[in-house]
């Protein structure tokens, strides 16, 4: 979050002190380059005068990237009040140029490691399964290493985590300015490098992966005060695409409003 920024977060709770703070880090889920609505405006826009937002989110964070905020983020807790913390992370450890190091061709040897039940067949053919349980477990002790700066800096302060949407592996890239600023695909070119052929078996796949990562966040938050998850893997459809991983903004928008709001609703409701 750039100084500018800041100053604005800084300014609005002057005029409004008694209205929530909420606090956003993350990557392009809360912020988008050169699109009108990600998933920060959609939500700044459903809580116009009732809430204020900050938002320390770039594109394309990985969690380790991520992790360089988290000096920041133990200084504005605390310093700015902050009441809801809000974070989208671990979507480009997953469902990002990462994704190669969990995936392998059907003739690769496969380590299950502690996979002690059998996986669906497509898994079982094409994910590294020992790899990505390990990655798993780096992400979600980085998640906890969130709460515990939580904890310690601003204890009463909500955590707000989300799952992915089940993403769109079909090789469509992002574009902006009338193709000026491209990016991606992110998806597709791995699955197919692992021999996966059909984008039905590219999405079963992906589906897998989101919902061990879902899993995950649904622990921390089962095992941790003041943390909740928004499930939002069957959020958007399919013509609500903009590219593999990004909402359109009517996507980001139906997100917003029927599965961020509710959750965000309560949390509201218990400051």
């Amino acid at each position: 979050m750039n100084a500018r920024d800041l100053q604005r977060f800084i300014d609005a709770t002057h005029r409004d002190p008694a209205l929530p703070r909420v606090y956003c880090l993350g990557d392009s889920w809360f912020r988008l380059p050169l699109a009108p609505l990600d998933l920060h405006r959609q939500l700044r826009s459903l809580y116009k005068g009732k809430a204020i937002f900050a938002n320390n989110a770039v594109p394309g964070r990985t969690t380790a990237e991520i992790k360089g905020q988290f000096p920041a983020l133990s200084r504005h807790l605390g310093a700015l009040e902050i009441d809801v913390l809000l974070v989208s992370m671990g979507g480009n450890d997953i469902a990002g140029h990462e994704l190669a190091e969990y995936l392998k061709r059907p003739d690769e040897p496969q380590n299950r490691g502690p996979y002690t039940a059998a996986q669906p067949d497509i898994v079982e053919r094409h994910v590294r399964l020992a790899t990505f349980h390990s990655a798993m477990n780096t992400l979600e002790e980085d998640f906890q290493r969130v709460i515990d700066i939580r904890d310690r800096f601003r204890r009463d302060c909500r955590l707000v985590l989300h799952s992915y949407a089940y993403p769109m592996p079909n090789g469509r890239r992002a574009t902006r300015l009338g193709g000026i600023f491209k990016a991606g695909p992110w998806l597709k070119p791995h699955l197919v490098a692992a021999g996966l052929k059909t984008l039905a078996d590219k999405k079963a796949l992906m589906r897998w992966l989101v919902d061990e990562f879902h899993a995950r966040l649904e622990r921390l938050a089962a095992t941790n005060r003041g943390v909740v998850v928004v499930d939002s893997r069957q959020a958007v459809k399919d013509s609500e695409w903009s590219d593999e991983i990004h909402p359109t903004d009517t996507g980001y928008e139906r997100i917003a409003r029927e599965y961020w709001q509710p959750v965000l609703m309560r949390v509201f409701e218990g400051l």
